[in-house]
Formats: C-alpha cells, structure tokens, sequence
C-alpha cells in the first residue's frame, strides 16, 4: 500500500494582542500608538508582578500609562 505524503503546510501564527487604533502616530515624542501600547503592557505586567499579581488590574494599567507616559515626556 502506498504511503501518504504529509503536507507541509505552514503553522497558523498565534494571535497577539493589537494596539487599538492603527498605524498613525501618536504626539508621544514619535512613538507609534503600537510601541506605546506595547510598553504599557508590559509595563503593567511587572507592575501586576510585584503586587503579587494582586489588588484592580485597571490600577496596574493606569499606574503603567502613568509611567510610560512620563518616560516619553509626555506627562
């Protein structure tokens, strides 16, 4: 009996979360809204990471916008 071929189709990529509104620039010292997103979030994580992930994740994100907005000067 003849064997099968195996296809060798491409894997699907994983979904990654997108910043909410498309490839225009931000005022934020030339940052793309995508780079500021990006660093935000992570941003957030380690802010959620060393409360322990505990306490408003909305408080963690606020407080990495915060941050994020003072590090590119526009706070």
């Amino acid at each position: 009996m003849p064997m099968k071929s195996l296809s060798k189709a491409k894997p699907k990529a994983l979904a990654v979360p997108r910043a909410p509104s498309g490839k225009s620039k931000s005022p934020v010292a030339g940052e793309s809204r995508e780079v500021r997103f990006a660093m935000i979030r992570e941003a957030a994580y380690f802010h959620a990471l060393n409360a322990g992930f505990t306490g408003d994740s909305a408080e963690h994100w606020f407080a990495a916008e915060r941050e994020i907005d003072r590090l590119l000067g526009r706070a």
